[in-house]
């Protein structure tokens, strides 16, 4: 090994984070036990010759790695395929069995790695919400869920991830460099959901207790489209509302009105809207709308993943004490997007993409001494066993409205619309 390859300017431009996985490489014991200078201090005594690296004696835990320059672990994040790390976001599909899974997605390609940035590439600090992956790396969406684009996706490295407890759906204050092969990284985290990063660390390692209860805030609507629902069909923050329309622009014109009018009564709004035709995207105009839009073009991973984001989105925005309006334009399209993941059933729609979906339902709710999840839950009509699941679907929802498209091209409510106890929902 040349000692040259290893300088205190190179190291010092690593995180603690990368110098104790270049430690463990070179032979260092327990890294995590050291400072940033005292960690340095050794790697250098291990490249020079002056301590003998460890080596640990049983075959009990994780073999040593093979002692490293600073030139290799600069190549430790070569791409292990060509395209994108998020390629899959653009419309690439990989095949997997046995459900979904992804981290053979996530993993294009982006394993966890030492980064080293170039001293031009200073880091620039940028805000983002970020995707967790089972596996633990993420990652984060630059600009917020409008901007999902591959230019503006950063890798966070699964240390930083469990350091500071964060989850899918959290929003990032931090700062993101360009490593050698020019994919962001992020680098350093200042804050989480508007919170220190240490501050909100601390208030999730302590237990919390959710309890639900019915909702007791009424949604008010103003426009003249939406009035009758006040009286006919009141809605409260907390509930499920099942929204079933004839077409489908008939629908999503439905659930853009609703959405234009949840700042009025101080919600935010996340918006999860897949399986659409271009142009549909123009409905959800709103500045204030989190707005997770997918082509009919896409794969069925895309589809699942923006679900599966914006709904904890959704969660998230509810454990930091707000009321939240989650859209969802519309279930069938995501019925359909899971049971591509599954085996096929003779008897219609795989069981777990039933459950996938039920798991939707069952993340709307009024949090005692804490905010809501409003869910609006919009429904084609589609084949025979799509038909006999949303039946079911419906005994999960407190408010039922029915659509049908009006003369005019717009949407009609219709008189059997309901909403169930409406006077112990609204108390």
């Amino acid at each position: 090994m040349e000692s040259k390859k290893f300088t205190k300017d190179n190291l010092n431009s690593l995180g603690i984070f990368q110098l104790r996985d270049l430690a463990r490489s070179v032979g260092v014991h327990l890294p995590t036990t050291y400072k940033k200078d005292e960690l340095i201090e050794k790697i250098l005594q291990v490249a020079n010759g002056e301590i003998t690296p460890f080596v640990p004696k049983n075959k009990k835990g994780r073999p040593p790695k093979a002692l490293v320059t600073f030139d290799n672990v600069v190549g430790f994040n070569k791409p292990q395929k060509s395209g994108s790390k998020f390629s899959w976001l653009l419309g690439e599909f990989l095949d997997c069995e046995n459900g979904i899974n992804f981290a053979q997605e996530l993993k294009v390609c982006m394993p966890d790695a030492v980064f080293y940035s170039k001293e031009e590439n200073k880091p620039q600090e940028e805000i983002g919400i970020v995707f967790v992956e089972p596996s633990g790396f993420g990652a984060l969406h630059i600009g917020g869920l409008f901007k999902i684009t591959n230019n503006n996706i950063a890798y966070v490295a699964s240390e930083v991830i469990k350091a500071y407890n964060i989850k899918t759906g959290d929003e990032l204050k931090c700062s993101v460099f360009i490593n050698t092969d020019n994919e962001k990284v992020v680098y350093e985290i200042f804050e989480i959901n508007g919170k220190n990063a240490n501050e909100q660390k601390m208030a999730r390692s302590e237990t919390k207790d959710f309890e639900m209860i019915n909702p007791c805030n009424k949604i008010n609507f103003k426009s003249c489209e939406l009035g009758a629902l006040n009286k006919s069909v009141p809605i409260g923050k907390g509930q499920r509302v099942f929204a079933l329309g004839d077409q489908g622009l008939t629908l999503s014109k439905f659930l853009s009105r609703i959405s234009d009018e949840c700042e009025d009564n101080n919600m935010k709004t996340v918006v999860i809207s897949i399986d659409k035709r271009p142009e549909e995207k123009s409905l959800y105009n709103s500045e204030s709308i989190e707005y997770l839009f997918c082509n009919f073009d896409m794969t069925p991973f895309k589809q699942v993943y923006l679900v599966s984001l914006g709904v904890e989105r959704a969660k998230r925005l509810c454990e930091m004490g707000y009321d939240v309006m989650l859209v969802v334009d519309n279930m069938l399209s995501v019925l359909r997007a899971y049971d591509c993941f599954y085996e096929k059933d003779e008897n219609g729609y795989n069981m777990q993409s039933q459950i996938e979906v039920q798991k939707i339902f069952a993340s709307s709710g009024n949090v005692l001494n804490g905010g809501s999840i409003t869910l609006m839950a919009g429904v084609l009509q589609g084949d025979e066993s799509a038909n006999k699941f949303f039946s079911r679907a419906q005994t999960f929802c407190n408010s039922h409205i029915y659509l049908e498209t009006s003369e005019d091209g717009e949407f009609s409510i219709l008189q059997k619309s309901y909403t169930e106890n409406a006077k112990n929902l609204l108390k």
